[in-house]
């Protein structure tokens, strides 16, 4: 269990590290949709503004380029502390995850990082109050949480709040299972001290010391290995007192617990004078909390396995969205501010010369899915699965031919009755008036077709998709409308860029650096998202582990129990020519009703709680069902084995 916890501890520590660097206590997130400041005013704004609080004002980023292995910390204001989490020497940051690094990065170096996104900060009511008043004069959205807990509290909620809760509960049903069993080991030697005139309060005693003496064994080597691993790390000794003082109060309850329940088990599972005359190996109130234990387990399995499964799912769309971004880490979108004089950006020359550069380049992308910014139904889709608008760059970019066999698959031409006419008057409206051409649809063939959806780089949804509708948007600098077309696409990020590079320098040679406030990459956001789903995934894998691990305990400890009972009928049955798996799974009707019982208490919970849908839920009770049974019969098997010998050979 203590390396299980230490599992949890660490898995909590490192989460709680990535969202509150340097022991902030002030979390807060910007967008900077309505701001009509540029990027680098906003940020040298914030600055000020930590400056003269004299307070750390930060923001954890992923790096595009190699999100699975860096994340870096932009500092705005403040210096961190060397010895304050995460480890920070020379520039280099530390993290509690062995296979991450990064890099302390000024405000000043933003690059094409954005500016929105969740930022970190050290600060009082004072500060608070200063930082909504500036968002309010900036017109920057700013959501604040305050954070009035101390890291050891933290660590705890977060243990409460996330897969990491489930698998302590799991931890602890694990406990009781391995107490359960020991006290049935200890029952004849507690019975024989009653007999011999040993005092019934000094028989408890020595159970609940023996317990708990072995209990603290098991501990032990836990605690070992995860400081073992711990020394491991780079910065080894600092990272063992950053997790022993964040995990310090959560491990310190949660192994109180873990000692309460052992010892009221060993107390209350003593045998009393009155089963001094009864026959039975095990004593009644072990067979009670044992049964208990089988129902609420079974439930317990059933709960965290449906509730991991909905947790995997949202992880796997999101690593799924990571994946599909490894085809274009750099890609960078532009936020357009209002233009100085009476002219508009549709009709600005710059703005013009921008795209026309851009798309004889080849550095200018366009993905749509239409269905996320315009409602869409099925009769309009007529059998499509959805609506693209794309153009021949970003197909090259993800290597999806055109009218012929691409990486990724390939677009063919369709003709226009195969068009839905709502898509097609849609289509007329995105048109330049000067246009004489046609729009020309494609059908895809392949594994999936990657659509963006509006505002991707803050937190818009990228989707594959089997059978889409394809428009392919060829020629964008003439044939679409500016004011219909591009400029929104530019303003959502649906239409960006290859490269931070390409698309500064285009637009240095446009001259429309006065139209821009920001460029950013379009893929940070999401790749940071990517980075703590494969933290929980890890932690969602052992809750599972665990899980099933519960699962046989629980079904070895039942055989036992079982076969030490009829010992006698197996010994007779087993003379008389009976299989072991035929005397192992007679009279199971009680024990399936149990499993019944505790396996719909769970489903009905989850249903309940809408944690996941019916085909998932019905999977789980089957597979939980059918894997405790299975441990069942194997292990009834295995001891009633035993049993027939000992009787044998009369030991």
């Amino acid at each position: 269990m203590c390396i299980v916890m230490g599992v949890c501890a660490i898995a909590a520590a490192r989460g709680y590290q990535q969202i509150y660097p340097y022991d902030a206590n002030v979390l807060f997130s910007i967008s900077t949709t309505d701001s009509s400041r540029t990027k680098d005013e906003l940020a040298h704004g914030l600055s000020a503004l930590g400056n003269e609080f004299k307070t750390i004002i930060g923001k954890v980023s992923a790096n595009p380029k190699d999100y699975r292995n860096e994340r870096d910390i932009v500092v705005f204001s403040g210096e961190p502390e060397p010895t304050a989490g995460p480890i920070t020497v020379n520039g280099s940051v530390h993290w509690l995850d062995p296979h991450m690094s990064g890099k302390v990065i000024s405000h000043d170096d933003l690059g094409d990082r954005s500016l929105d996104g969740q930022f970190f900060a050290i600060g009082t009511h004072d500060f608070i109050d200063a930082l909504s008043e500036w968002g309010e004069s900036n017109s920057v959205e700013i959501c604040l949480e305050k954070v009035s807990d101390g890291s050891e509290s933290l660590v705890i909620r977060n243990f409460l709040q996330t897969s990491t809760g489930m698998l302590a509960i799991v931890c602890f049903f694990l406990v009781i299972a391995s107490v359960l069993a020991l006290m049935r080991r200890l029952y004849r030697k507690q019975k024989v001290e009653l007999i011999e005139g040993i005092p019934y309060w000094k028989v408890r005693a020595r159970c609940c010391l023996e317990i708990l003496f072995l209990t603290a064994q098991g501990c032990m080597p836990g605690c070992l290995a995860i400081a073992l691993y711990l020394l491991a790390l780079p910065q080894g000794i600092m990272q063992l007192g950053l997790v022993a003082s964040l995990c310090s109060q959560a491990m310190l309850l949660y192994c109180s617990i873990a000692f309460a329940i052992v010892g009221a088990i060993a107390l209350f599972c003593v045998p009393s004078f009155k089963d001094l005359g009864q026959r039975s190996v095990t004593a009644r109130q072990t067979k009670t909390l044992s049964l208990g234990l089988e129902i609420a387990g079974i439930a317990l399995v059933v709960i965290s396995s449906i509730s991991t499964a909905g947790m995997l799912n949202a992880e796997t769309r999101i690593l799924e969205n990571a994946r599909i971004y490894e085809e274009m880490p750099e890609a960078t979108r532009v936020r357009l501010l209002y233009t100085p004089d009476e002219a508009t950006i549709d009709n600005a020359p710059e703005t013009h010369e921008l795209i026309s550069n851009a798309s004889e380049s080849g550095s200018l992308l366009l993905s749509l899915d239409v269905g996320q910014s315009m409602l869409i139904t099925e009769d309009e889709l007529r059998g499509f699965d959805g609506f693209v608008v794309v153009n021949r760059s970003f197909l090259n970019e993800i290597h999806v031919g055109v009218e012929e066999p691409g990486g990724s698959g390939a677009i063919f031409k369709i003709n226009q009755d195969q068009v839905p006419a709502p898509l097609w008057d849609q289509t007329q409206v995105w048109l330049s008036n000067n246009t004489k051409t046609d729009p020309t649809f494609y059908r895809y063939e392949g594994e999936g077709l990657l659509a963006l959806g509006a505002n991707v780089s803050q937190g818009g949804t990228a989707t594959l998709m089997k059978n889409p509708l394809v428009l392919l948007a060829d020629n964008i600098s003439e044939d679409w409308s500016y004011s219909g077309f591009i400029v929104p696409l530019l303003t959502t990020g649906n239409l960006f860029f290859s490269s931070y590079e390409s698309a500064q320098n285009l637009i240095e040679e446009s001259g429309m650096s006065g139209y821009i406030a920001a460029i950013d990459n379009i893929v940070e956001l999401s790749l940071q998202q990517a980075q703590a789903a494969y933290m929980k995934a890890v932690v969602l894998l052992v809750s599972v582990l665990t899980a099933l691990a519960l699962v046989v305990v629980m079904g070895a400890q039942d055989a036992a129990s079982w076969c030490s009972a009829k010992s006698k009928l197996i010994f007779a049955r087993r003379s008389s020519g009976s299989t072991l798996p035929s005397i192992s799974t007679a009279k199971l009707g009680r024990r399936i009703a149990f499993l019944c019982v505790g396996a719909l208490a769970g489903a009905v919970f989850c249903l309940l709680i809408g944690s996941c849908d019916m085909t998932t839920v019905l999977l789980v009770v089957f597979g939980v069902t059918c894997l405790t049974m299975l441990c069942t019969v194997v292990f009834r098997c295995h001891f009633a084995d035993i049993e027939f010998n000992r009787l044998a050979n009369r030991r």
